[in-house]
């Protein structure tokens, strides 16, 4: 009944552009125009005849439905509405099933119920539902209905009165003048439907997401502008040099740059080395690396243990805390970025290695690492293979060079103030003054470099009672020393120099402390979940974990899984 050439929502654009019309073309056109829009190439067969009329009277119907309601308002309401921030309309704003269902319901109210049948309207919404909304981003979009029944519908019972003679035997002019009212109501309802709503799609390979387009694009207009006000956006100069481009990506929320110079193997080598280099100096200062959560919680668990064994440390309860970083990556200060940077390189000159290692099946990867010597370099590059479970095709590194402390601080900085940005795809260049965007491809480790500085200059010296741990923004922090998390609270609450602050929201306590949310039993940390009374910490497994996954663990690990869910379950509905 309708099939699209092309894979995704441009594919079905592009079929739809032309032979079939939207709510307000049938509301401003002519009845003629529709109606020859309607029967295509039965309209000369058919002409003069009883189904001809009543293809008319449908369509004068419709118009005047449509000139006495305001239709998209009502249309409007089928979807989720008065959401308070982005954050809420990414995940409750899209619609459903029944609610899409709902939608092109409202959209064949606007003609007569014997236009096409009550049942066969049932079969077309039931077919269009089964394929968009489980419709894929990487598939193209096949409508097929079958069931449909000739009698059910006006026009084609109307060409039995046979007051004209027709050319051809009736039953097969009814049969297509079905199908052909059938494709005008299925591109009819699409054409509408993406009119009025934004198909979203969050990763790739996923389901769209059917969002009200004009909530979305207003959303997206006020993440657009606190983007522009958090990173200070300004039109960039002539006279400084560009080294990248960039341009503002279609997510709804925290808005990420796509660069378009990613296909250039030149940038990405430049853009590995570099990373390369920060981590190596990051291990070598000292500092814990960037990312991996698995080592925080680690640490977290060995906290626990030694403090559970040496009884001399414990004097009362554990105190836990948590908190999030409020635009971890736009109050980045570059002034203070520079110096954290050369805090953490203090002038080393690094070795930098690399080398390919096979992945079955998969092609090559390339594998970048640096150190302060040679061997150390070739050592972490192994390490990492033989981790990754890698096949080493040489022994050897393919190449290695010796890189100054200086070349990576310039380099970093200039690759900094030469992003240029292009907010609306357009030809005007604008730069950013303040932070570190995502999509860049190192800030993430600048972010994390920030953040050390910031921790190592208000919370140097921590007793060995305390444990300060950090996942890219998430703050956790449990302690002996009531007073020592509340100085930690106190710093992420009071402006500083730094400009990092807390998002009071996303914040727990098991203590009292001003304007922070009072903590149960249980803390909920970065997909893991923290028992603040048996001291204990459990990884967060979904019932659709539990109950598509049951052979990637023990059965005594799953009842195990099963029994905390409903202890979690149950403590939080004893909260409430």
């Amino acid at each position: 009944m309708l099939r699209c050439d092309q894979i995704g929502i441009s594919g079905l654009t592009a079929t739809l552009r032309e032979n079939f019309v939207t709510l307000k073309e049938i509301q401003t056109g002519s009845v003629e125009s529709i109606g020859k829009t309607v029967l295509a190439s039965l309209a000369d067969e058919i002409q003069g005849t009883e189904a001809e009329r009543e293809i008319t009277n449908a369509i004068e119907e419709s118009q005047k439905v449509l000139n006495q309601n305001d239709a998209y308002e009502k249309l409007r309401k089928c979807f989720p509405q008065n959401l308070p921030n982005p954050h809420a309309f990414k995940r409750k704003g899209y619609a459903n099933k029944q609610q899409v269902r709902q939608f092109l319901e409202e959209i064949l109210r606007v003609f007569p119920d014997g236009f096409l049948g009550e049942k066969n309207s049932g079969e077309l919404l039931d077919s269009i539902l089964d394929k968009i909304v489980p419709w894929k981003s990487t598939t193209a979009l096949r409508l097929t209905t079958s069931h449909l029944r000739v009698l059910e519908c006006g026009p084609c019972r109307a060409l039995r009165s046979r007051r004209r003679r027709l050319l051809r035997d009736v039953s097969t002019i009814q049969r297509e003048l079905l199908i052909r009212i059938a494709e005008f109501l299925t591109g009819l309802l699409l054409k509408t439907l993406l009119e009025c709503a934004y198909f979203y799609v969050e990763k790739h390979n996923s389901d769209y997401l059917i969002y009200d387009k004009k909530s979305f694009e207003h959303w997206r207009r006020v993440e657009k502008n606190k983007f522009i006000r958090d990173y200070s956006v300004e039109l960039a100069e002539r006279d400084r040099k560009a080294t990248s481009y960039y341009v503002l990506g279609k997510s709804l929320c925290r808005p990420i740059l796509m660069c378009t110079l990613q296909g250039s193997s030149r940038y990405r080598t430049e853009m590995r080395v570099l990373a390369a280099c920060l981590d190596a100096y990051i291990q070598a200062s000292g500092f814990k690396s960037a990312g991996a959560i698995s080592s925080e919680i680690t640490r977290l668990r060995r906290f626990f243990k030694c403090h559970g064994c040496a009884s001399s440390f414990r004097s009362g309860p554990l105190f836990f805390a948590k908190a999030d970083v409020q635009n971890c990556f736009a109050c980045v200060n570059r002034d203070i970025l520079k110096k954290a940077l050369k805090m953490v390189m203090e002038n080393r000159t690094l070795h930098v290695v690399y080398g390919y290692g096979r992945i079955p099946n998969h092609g090559f990867r390339r594998v970048d690492r640096a150190a302060p010597t040679y061997e150390a370099a070739v050592k972490a590059m192994f390490q990492f293979m033989k981790k990754k479970k890698l096949e080493c095709i040489s022994r050897i590194p393919e190449k290695s060079e010796v890189i100054p402390a200086s070349h990576v601080f310039n380099r970093i900085m200039s690759l900094l103030d030469g992003i240029r940005l292009s907010l609306d795809r357009s030809d005007i260049q604008y730069e950013m003054r303040q932070g570190v965007p995502q999509g860049f491809e190192l800030s993430s480790r600048l972010a994390h470099i920030y953040l050390l500085y910031f921790e190592s200059t208000y919370w140097e010296q921590l007793s060995r009672r305390t444990c300060l741990l950090r996942y890219v923004d998430d703050y956790l922090v449990c302690s002996y020393s009531r007073a020592e998390v509340m100085r930690i609270l106190k710093t992420l609450q009071s402006p500083n120099e730094f400009g990092v602050s807390i998002r009071l929201s996303k914040c727990e306590a098991t203590f009292r402390f001003k304007k922070i949310p009072r903590a149960r039993r249980f803390i909920q940390w970065c997909g893991w979940q923290i028992d603040t009374k048996k001291e204990k910490v459990f990884k967060i497994r979904s019932d659709a974990q539990l109950l598509y996954a049951q052979h990637c663990y023990s059965g005594s690990e799953y009842a195990r899984q099963r029994i905390l869910r409903r202890r979690i379950a149950w403590a939080q509905e004893k909260a409430k």
